[in-house]
């Protein structure tokens, strides 16, 4: 045998060992676990990145959204102070001897009571110089 050797020189397997086999599959394996570690890694990180804009983007809209409501109502009550002035001047008098006279009457039906008052002939005679409303 030693001399078969001298001739033709050591032994060769063209095909990996058993164990060679049992390595590279460890390896195979151990090479996929790092691969779907990275994976998992990557999809938490993109994820987690994703929500923080999410959340940047909706302190924007909640901003944004607060800033409209500010400036609408701002812009409600600038339209609305030559109506609030009418009011006051020509309504709310009238209105307010109706609502006296009816906290001392008491009436069953109060609201008909005060539509009759307002309604009434002598409300309706100084009534009749209405100034135009001009807003």
């Amino acid at each position: 045998m030693e001399h078969i050797k001298e001739l033709i020189g050591e032994p060769r397997n063209y095909g990996p060992t058993p164990e060679e086999i049992k390595a590279m599959e460890r390896k195979a394996k151990e090479e996929k676990l790092r691969q779907e570690a990275r994976e998992r890694e990557e999809r938490d990180q993109h994820k987690s990145e994703e929500r923080a804009l999410r959340a940047k983007r909706e302190a924007e809209w909640t901003d944004q959204l607060a800033r409209i409501k500010r400036e609408e109502q701002e812009m409600l009550e600038t339209q609305s102070i030559p109506l609030r002035n009418y009011l006051m001047k020509n309504v709310m008098p009238t209105l307010t001897q109706g609502l006296i006279e009816v906290c001392k009457v008491k009436p069953d039906d109060p609201v008909d009571y005060l539509v009759r008052s307002l309604l009434s002939p002598a409300n309706f005679l100084a009534l009749t110089v209405i100034p135009r409303f001009e807003g």
